[in-house]
């Protein structure tokens, strides 16, 4: 995970603004904001995979009889018969930077949340290329709560399915709809 110009670009890219439109000392700060974000990565995941069925337009995980509501997760899964879900966080210490930054310089602050979103997806780009190693099933693509009609909500079920404050001390504040780690989150894959 030290791709700094990936970060960089995905950064700029998700403030709506040109690289060409940098000063080349603001190229250089973008450059030390990535780096430092790097060093502080302490990236960790858990996962696990269930079976699951499909009836009356819902998934549901056999062993638990938990069912995924939502139109776009039985789309989704609808020629699957295992899922995946995992739930990934760049630590603490990207936080603490970042609430620090947010007293002392906000422009700054705002560069790292972005450089630091952009590394929690790269995160789980390598976690789905470790997963296709292990599940020589194909994929579907990742989705998570949030996109489309899978409710938010979903994130306190979820990581109690995979005892995630546990295992790797990540929460989520159904409340206010926040992980802590703040930069965290949670993607299920389908398995056909």
């Amino acid at each position: 995970m030290s791709d700094t110009l990936g970060y960089e670009r995905n950064a700029l890219r998700d403030l709506g603004i040109d690289e060409d439109d940098l000063s080349s000392s603001e190229k250089a700060e973008l450059s030390a904001c990535a780096s430092e974000i790097i060093e502080i990565l302490r990236p960790r995941f858990e996962q696990k995979s269930f079976d699951i069925d499909k009836k009356d337009g819902r998934v549901i995980i056999k062993g638990c009889d938990y069912q995924l509501p939502g139109t776009k997760v039985f789309q989704h899964f609808y020629y699957c018969d295992r899922i995946i879900i995992f739930v990934a966080t760049l630590g603490a210490e990207v936080d603490s930077m970042i609430s620090t930054l947010e007293k002392t310089d906000i422009s700054r602050s705002v560069i790292m949340d972005s450089i630091a979103n952009s590394a929690l997806e790269a995160f789980c780009d390598s976690i789905e290329s470790q997963l296709s190693e292990v599940y020589t099933n194909a994929f579907t693509s990742r989705i998570a709560p949030g996109d489309g009609d899978i409710p938010y909500e979903l994130q306190t079920d979820l990581m109690a399915l995979l005892d995630a404050q546990r295992k790797i001390g990540i929460t989520y504040d159904e409340e206010h709809n926040i992980f802590t780690p703040h930069k965290s989150k949670i993607e299920m894959i389908g398995l056909k």
